[in-house]
């Protein structure tokens, strides 16, 4: 099972839940005044996604927070993420969670909080799509350099309330239409994406309770934002068999498919073991489970024990030897071509027994069919 999936919050499991927690937060207002703070609007249908409960910097006692996520709408230039935060403890509620930097956030560094790393992850695409920046200097108050909620509308409410936050990430292209959200530090799966603007929308910099509207996304900051291209980072999922034999990786342009060399052949030999064939059938469901096809590539490598000219004339000869073992196993039309790199492209350490294990491997390696989503 991939670690996205593990991750995964199951909606459907939280929503009671939410619904609940988030009538409690709302309902308990105490203070007309407080509310008279925003704008008052008819109140909009407060859709809710998914719930997830933080505690002040992940402390096991203090103030808790529940966070409700309430919608993932495509804008021009980017994607926005409507949430809101209530503190369910007593008392004046603490601004910790939200991290010392309020909202803020920093592509080349500093500390950014567990809200401004919010972020989309597409786990067929395999790639995340984090918050935009801009210029923190072309902002009133340059407290951060997020497109998200400033930090003067999260300081002026009470416990028992629920304040709504937004932030912008990296656009999610248009064939994408389920997305898993990574907010909080935490993940709530499968959330639909839907276009425009939450409405109506509201003053971002005052505070908004539930119910009041929405934060007014800054539509030219986010055409403006710095370098959009590099908040989408490509995403490597690993999943193993219980023995460690077969690994597959995979990344938006290549999956690999690793077999261990320990159980295909013995020490400094080419020829596969009694125990190979189990672990081929395996390997070449793998493959074709990836959608391998048209020509792939088998390739050798070792540790580095031993000499570098020796190593790459073993991991060239066991490609070869895994070739020749896997190709009917495959599916009709499907070309091999084997080579060996020896003990270049280490996946771990070669400084333990642990990482020269892994290290010894013979790869099939190929391009997803259709490319990157």
């Amino acid at each position: 099972m991939s670690v996205m999936r593990l991750l995964a919050v199951r909606r459907d499991a939280l929503l009671g839940a939410a619904v609940w927690s988030l009538l409690a937060l709302t309902l308990t207002t105490s203070s007309p005044a407080r509310a008279s703070s925003a704008p008052s609007v008819d109140k909009p249908r407060v859709p809710i996604l998914g719930q997830v409960m933080v505690k002040a910097n992940h402390q096991t006692d203090g103030d808790s927070a529940v966070v409700t996520l309430h919608g993932v709408r495509r804008i021009p230039g980017g994607t926005a993420i409507y949430y809101s935060i209530g503190f369910t403890s007593s008392g004046s509620p603490s601004l910790l969670p939200l991290g010392n930097d309020a909202l803020g956030f920093s592509r080349a560094g500093g500390d950014p909080t567990v809200f401004s790393m919010s972020m989309l992850v597409d786990p067929v695409g395999k790639k995340a799509y984090t918050a935009l920046v801009v210029d923190p200097g072309s902002r009133k108050y340059p407290l951060s350099n997020c497109l998200c909620t400033d930090v003067r509308a999260v300081g002026d409410y009470q416990s028992g309330q629920a304040v709504v936050l937004y932030q912008v990430v990296a656009a999610l292209p248009v064939p994408v239409s389920f997305t898993d959200v990574y907010i909080a530090g935490q993940v709530i799966g499968h959330v639909k994406v839907e276009d425009g603007v939450m409405t109506p929308e509201v003053d971002p910099s005052k505070p908004i309770l539930v119910g009041m509207g929405w934060p007014k996304v800054d539509q030219p900051a986010v055409a403006s934002a710095l370098e959009p291209a590099k908040s989408v980072i490509d995403l490597t999922t690993s999943v193993a068999d219980l023995e460690g034999t077969v690994t597959t990786r995979s990344t938006p342009k290549q999956t690999s498919v690793a077999l261990a060399s320990d159980v295909l052949f013995a020490t400094d030999s080419a020829t596969l073991s009694p125990k190979a064939q189990a672990v081929l059938v395996r390997a070449a469901a793998d493959v074709k489970a990836a959608g391998g096809a048209g020509t792939l590539q088998v390739i050798g490598y070792t540790d580095n024990t031993g000499s570098p000219a020796h190593n790459v004339d073993l991991s060239r000869r066991r490609a070869a030897a895994v070739a020749v073992a896997i190709k009917p196993l495959l599916p009709a039309g499907v070309q091999l071509q084997t080579s060996g790199k020896g003990e270049a492209d280490p996946v771990a350490p070669n400084t333990t027994p642990q990482g020269r294990t892994l290290n010894r491997r013979v790869s099939v390696v190929f391009a997803p069919q259709g490319g990157a989503k």
